[in-house]
């Protein structure tokens, strides 16, 4: 059976599943509140997650379309509670189910890791019973022996749910082909704020020529440079005209970016309207002059840049629609909580939004390292 494509928050599911199956029958089937704490269990697994009920349930819910959990209730309770069918449904002896356990929930394994960590699932007599147990996981296709790397003396073994298999590659469905000249209206709009994604929002602070703030949210913004640190922002035209973050950015050459966390998500949501007024007021944020310009910070932010414009770019040729516009940092403002005196950012603590597509944005609940290879 093929389930390349089971996400990581399945297979936690069904590695949890099995796990308390086999050392808890006590409180086995699980509920989604149990099972939720035993996928963001901080020992025996790998990597660490957080996963939220929602994100649960949807795993649940996949699950039981592929037919490998199902629902019951126990008697006298009024919760629902979930089982895992991979016995039924793979027909696995419990020595392999406990072996593939060991593999959903703590990632590539030795024999012998396998061996030792199972032993509250099974008892192995031996490491070749072990291996017996792991080669007819891997004739169905269900894990894979790994080659040994560099300083490694044991080869690994590691599941193969949520990933194809190399005798199960899903064909790649075909291309659309779209030229841009053949796009109406805001078509390569839409393509690109949601293929370009997620985008950091550059929540802009600028001050008009008569001392009035101003505050808006942009989401064609991003760092371009580190010497000297440059950023840009790209706020649209409307028939040509500026609006006011721009005419105030071009007026007066100055202008803040206020990094929008989590906890400020919906203040800075309130600000992207055109309505006139205090933008400040309104989202329920303090402003607070820069230290090298006049231009306003938002003081509630964990992280706010001063910039200087150094040169803008009309975009359109006929007539413009939107103006580039690059600042060089002049000063940061950083939360002592949120930075070491190495200058790392911990992005966790930031917690930073990101812009998708339409309505919808991404909070930073996770990430993962590469290290850049040579």
């Amino acid at each position: 059976m093929n389930m390349g494509g089971l996400s990581s928050a399945a297979v936690r599911v069904l590695g949890c599943l099995i796990e308390k199956e086999r050392t808890t029958p006590d409180y086995y089937p699980m509920t989604v509140n149990a099972l939720r704490a035993a996928c963001n269990q901080k020992t025996s697994r790998e990597p660490v997650m957080e996963l939220s009920e929602d994100v649960v349930l949807l795993a649940l819910d996949t699950l039981r379309k592929d037919g490998l959990v199902t629902t019951t209730r126990v008697s006298g309770g009024r919760s629902v509670k979930y089982r895992h069918k991979l016995e039924e449904v793979l027909e696995l002896s419990p020595e392999q189910l406990s072996a593939l356990a060991i593999l959903l929930l703590r990632g590539a394994q030795t024999v012998g890791e396998i061996r030792t960590r199972a032993e509250r699932y099974v008892t192995f007599e031996d490491l070749e019973s072990t291996k017996a147990a792991l080669s007819d996981l891997e004739r169905m296709e269900l894990v894979v022996e790994l080659d040994r790397s560099p300083g490694e003396r044991e080869n690994r073994w590691k599941h193969l749910i949520g990933i194809e298999s190399p005798h199960h590659q899903s064909v790649p469905s075909p291309k659309r082909s779209l030229s841009v000249r053949d796009l109406a209206g805001g078509d390569a709009y839409k393509l690109m704020t949601g293929l370009i994604v997620p985008r950091p929002i550059g929540w802009i602070g600028t001050v008009s020529k008569e001392g009035i703030y101003n505050l808006a949210p942009y989401s064609f913004f991003n760092g371009v440079a580190s010497r000297p640190p440059t950023v840009v922002v790209a706020p649209g035209m409307h028939d040509g005209q500026y609006k006011d973050t721009l005419r105030n950015l071009v007026d007066t050459g100055e202008f803040t970016v206020n990094v929008v966390s989590a906890d400020l998500a919906e203040h800075m949501n309130v600000t992207s309207t055109t309505e006139k007024g205090d933008e400040f007021e309104r989202a329920g944020v303090t402003a607070v002059a820069g230290h090298d310009v006049a231009a306003p910070m938002v003081s509630e932010c964990k992280a706010n840049f001063e910039c200087r414009v150094t040169r803008t770019v009309e975009i359109g040729d006929d007539q413009p629609t939107a103006v580039v516009v690059f600042g060089e940092i002049v000063r940061f403002h950083i939360q002592e909580s949120i930075i070491t005196d190495r200058f790392h950012v911990d992005t966790m603590a930031l917690a930073p939004v990101g812009r998708l597509a339409g309505p919808n944005y991404s909070n930073v609940t996770s990430f993962y390292q590469m290290i850049r290879p040579g």
